[in-house]
């Protein structure tokens, strides 16, 4: 598990200027709050900072979160309570999209360990075996025919991204917890390379599903 951030401590109400310690509501005049952006994503939906995050708990508070924050239950309230449950949706929206994803939650993770990704090109020069793996697969790809033996041979080759993401998936969880007990930058490094590779694997099943809609159409 990645240590977790500080809370953000107190502050005043805008509405009543009452102490204000936690929450996304005034305790004393129960009037919504700006969002806060001290707050991580974690924090938010109350799971701790690690890259394993069980799909139900975080379904569960999303949903919850959302039926107080929907600005629907704002519509005859004032401009600034209605502007800042907008503000609270859109962050919920931003952090529950980015948690579910095993990649964004991977970045966002080590983005709040501090480190500071290189571009593709300099993350492929670090990988030249991984480079030669991405030739290859899309030499496979475009020597695909159009044919019904092309959907047979589209399919091992989805088998096969299919598995290289599932490795990647286990990589992640691996090098994370490995982080837990060690803050080494050389890690931080392999994990942004495993992201790119995840990044690469999903983008070559969508050029799959493009080639597979050709073979279809053919």
């Amino acid at each position: 598990m990645i240590a977790a951030l500080p809370s953000a401590g107190g502050k005043s109400c805008w509405s009543c200027q009452g102490l204000v310690t936690g929450g996304s509501f005034c305790p004393t005049c129960q009037v919504i709050q700006p969002p806060d952006q001290k707050q991580d994503f974690f924090q938010l939906f109350g799971l701790p900072p690690a890259f394993p995050v069980e799909s139900l708990p975080l379904e569960q508070t999303y949903q919850s979160l959302q039926k107080q924050f929907h600005p629907d239950r704002f519509a005859t309230r004032s401009a600034t309570e209605r502007r800042f449950s907008l503000e609270q949706v859109t962050r919920l929206n931003q952090a529950y999209q980015t948690l579910r994803d095993p990649l964004t939650r991977s970045e966002y993770l080590l983005e709040r360990l501090g480190f500071v990704s290189t571009g593709p090109g300099q993350q492929e020069a670090q990988d030249p075996e991984f480079l030669l793996e991405v030739m290859e697969q899309r030499e496979a790809l475009a020597a695909v025919p159009l044919t019904s033996v092309g959907m047979t041979q589209l399919g091992r080759l989805r088998a096969q991204a299919e598995a290289q993401i599932a490795g990647e998936h286990a990589a992640l969880a691996r090098l994370f917890a490995e982080c837990a007990t060690s803050a080494e930058p050389d890690r931080w490094r392999e994990i942004a390379r495993t992201n790119h590779r995840l990044r690469y694997h999903r983008r070559f099943l969508e050029a799959l599903d493009q080639a597979e809609e050709h073979v279809l159409g053919s």
